[in-house]
């Protein structure tokens, strides 16, 4: 935390049923000093969101209510129905747990809000800001903010309920997260959810950006018109339940929240591109950890908290984290595997370079844009010249990816960039 500069973190280690460690690092505020509390500090998790949503739309598919294999349109209101633009089928249920619904990727000015009066309801803006598809579904995951909401306004329709009142009854309440809402810190307003108690909204910790002049306070992000893929704000004792839930095949303490259907499902790939190491079990990502364990969970990030989660049904383990400072990717990403290595052993030995890539460098070598990205419009000029991703082939046989750059407008306008189809590489996602 010191050397990268956060303020806060919160942290909850699960293990064969029980809570083996929980604590607050720093502060969740400095004006007033306000201490991080693993159990009254709420912290917001961002796209863990996300699993919440999952949960809810696999039960009711457990309910009968939806099919995983339906198309979203059937469980739509007819105003947020999507068109086919073409395409050759509907976007299914399972293309949005699988991030595979074709959507191209906005969020340029529309994503996060720094001002509550131009929040909307979620409806409205799945209805105003939908995405163009730009491919077929089931063909290239490209993780989609749009598609997990609209997943979660499907399940909040044919439920009859408000999506946050379908988290709060089907899942926190049942489970005792009693410090865990998709709910935002705001005043009543007409046609949007309720806001967040009091007494929650005492404890929310404020997110912070450091800079050379020390830690600068920022405004509260509200993500509510999008909510279902990253509004929720919760503790670290309260994710260590929803851990053990996971980790439990659906019953905490004698209490079901869902049923076995839905454990097979989120202990079951359901997608994986290409090549790729990892990729989704209905929602839940894939992790690959040291000692050759694989885990289960996800990161979540807004603007200025970090946060990550993962369990390791091997080892009946979990690990959340979560940071209130824009500097604290790298601590709250890295935990789960320092963890594992510490306690279970170091990675596996490197495998050796492929010859066979090597001799053909040429076919994979060049920069690419990242299929996460607009594909029209200002917002598609930004994104190909800040989503550069740089493939080479090393001397030894390896193929390397590298981080996304940003790309010179000679090289641009000489059109040398090459889209996720070309060059024989498939599934550059980010």
């Amino acid at each position: 935390m010191a050397a990268d500069h956060i303020a806060g973190v919160t942290v909850s280690v699960v293990q064969d049923g029980v809570v083996v460690f929980k604590k607050g690092y720093g502060y969740a505020s400095l004006t007033p000093l306000r201490r991080v509390n693993p159990d009254t500090t709420l912290f917001r998790i961002g796209s863990i969101s996300k699993t919440f949503t999952w949960i809810a739309v696999l039960k009711e598919i457990e309910a009968g209510r939806m099919r995983l294999d339906g198309p979203v349109n059937l469980y739509l209101p007819e105003a947020l129905r999507i068109p086919d633009q073409g395409m050759a089928r509907p976007i299914l249920v399972r293309d949005l747990m699988n991030h595979m619904p074709g959507f191209e990727d906005r969020a340029l000015g529309h994503l996060f809000e720094r001002d509550f009066n131009r929040e909307r309801p979620l409806a409205l803006y799945l209805q105003q800001e939908r995405p163009s598809r730009v491919r077929e579904p089931g063909v290239l995951p490209s993780y989609s903010n749009y598609g997990a909401a609209l997943a979660g306004e499907a399940a909040s329709y044919v439920s009859g309920r408000p999506f946050e009142a379908l988290i709060e009854a089907g899942i926190t309440l049942p489970l005792g997260m009693t410090r865990t809402t998709f709910r935002e810190l705001h005043p009543p307003k007409a046609g949007m959810p309720a806001p967040m108690s009091a007494a929650l909204a005492a404890d929310v910790s404020r997110p912070f950006h450091w800079s050379a002049a020390g830690y600068q306070p920022r405004d509260y992000e509200f993500i509510g018109h999008i909510g279902p893929a990253g509004a929720a704000s919760s503790t670290a004792g309260d994710m260590a339940r929803y851990m053990l839930l996971l980790l439990g095949g659906g019953t905490v303490d004698g209490v079901a929240v869902y049923g076995p259907a839905t454990a097979r499902a989120l202990a079951t790939p359901s997608a994986r591109a290409a090549g790729q190491p990892s990729g989704f079990n209905h929602g839940l990502a894939q992790v690959q950890l040291p000692a050759g364990f694989s885990g289960l969970g996800h990161d979540g990030a807004t603007m200025f908290f970090m946060s990550s989660m993962v369990v390791v049904p091997e080892l009946r383990l979990g690990v959340f984290s979560s940071a209130n400072t824009d500097t604290g990717g790298g601590l709250v990403n890295g935990l789960p595997a320092a963890i594992v290595e510490h306690f279970y052993g170091p990675p596996p030995a490197p495998r050796p370079g492929s010859p066979e890539l090597k001799a053909a460098a040429g076919a994979y070598e060049g920069d690419f844009l990242a299929s996460r990205r607009a594909y029209g419009g200002l917002e598609g000029f930004v994104t190909s010249l800040i989503g550069i991703v740089p493939v080479s082939v090393t001397d030894d046989g390896h193929l390397m990816i590298g981080d996304v750059r940003l790309s010179p407008l000679g090289d641009l306008a000489q059109g040398r960039f090459i889209s996720e189809t070309g060059a024989g590489v498939v599934g550059v996602t980010l």
